[in-house]
């Protein structure tokens, strides 16, 4: 058995975590040699230390990678125009109230400044952004879009100039932000497990606290004032990607975990 984790729901402590305990034991012990992967060190250290997985069977593999050609990074001009964007499941935790206020702020003082949303409502979830309240947000603010889903983000990216994830859900490492980096954009995010393995302060991209408006709202606001830290940390970010996040390294990785729980025979074949 191989039990991947993509992040860890937000509050998962106290009976949720006794709960997942109980699941997850059943799991490992009807598994074995289970092996558990995690996408960031939090992850794995809360799992480890609640005696849900065994240290030498809990794998950190950060992230789920990122394609370094799709998402290529583009000579960027100087604009009037500073496009913001945001894109994830439209769900309350991710940030998604925290992004609107927090454009309301900036485009107060520079209305030539765009917020983009991307992703699809999600009315299975009880997080879900409501599609009639974005459809208003959007509505009332002309500062504001919401796209939706959409099947291809990388030419919008290739157009915008900072990526934003004001996110206090459970991350394992957010897409987003991989794929904002490989765009060569300046990330903005919080203080958060998951969203730390990505965004370092004044390097890849600026860092806040969560659900904090007016930080949020103050960091963009200096991405847009400061056109050389956004060049810079959107340089930064990009290496950071090539460095420690390129798909073929995370599924190599990955492969490598299977690999490792066949019989040496099988696995001297590639487990063909």
């Amino acid at each position: 058995i191989v039990k991947a984790y993509t992040g860890l729901e937000i509050g998962y402590t106290g009976w949720r975590l006794h709960r997942c305990s109980a699941l997850l034991g059943d799991r490992v012990a009807l598994g074995g040699g289970a092996l558990t992967i995690f996408q960031n060190p939090e992850d794995r250290s809360t799992l480890v230390e609640a005696g849900v997985v065994q240290p030498d069977r809990a794998i950190l593999i950060r992230g789920s990678g990122v394609d370094l050609d799709r998402f290529a990074a583009p000579q960027r001009r100087e604009r009037d125009q500073v496009t913001f964007v945001m894109a994830c499941r439209m769900l309350w935790s991710k940030g998604v109230r925290e992004f609107v206020e927090s454009g309301d702020r900036v485009a107060a003082a520079h209305p030539e400044a765009r917020f983009v949303l991307i992703g699809a409502a999600d009315a299975e979830s009880r997080e879900g952004v409501p599609a009639t309240w974005l459809e208003e947000a959007t509505a009332t603010r002309p500062h504001l879009d919401w796209l939706g889903f959409v099947g291809d983000i990388a030419p919008i990216l290739r157009e915008a100039d900072v990526m934003v994830l004001p996110s206090y859900y459970g991350e394992g490492v957010p897409k987003s932000l991989l794929e904002g980096a490989a765009a060569g954009l300046p990330l903005v995010s919080t203080d958060m497990p998951g969203c730390r393995e990505v965004v370092a302060h004044e390097k890849t991209g600026l860092v806040v606290a969560p659900r904090d408006v007016s930080a949020l709202a103050g960091a963009m606001d200096r991405l847009l004032a400061e056109p050389s830290l956004r060049a810079r940390c959107g340089a930064e970010a990009r290496r950071m990607v090539e460095r420690d996040f390129a798909v073929e390294a995370v599924v190599q990785r990955t492969m490598d975990c299977y690999r490792s729980l066949l019989p040496p025979a099988l696995a001297a074949r590639g487990g063909r």
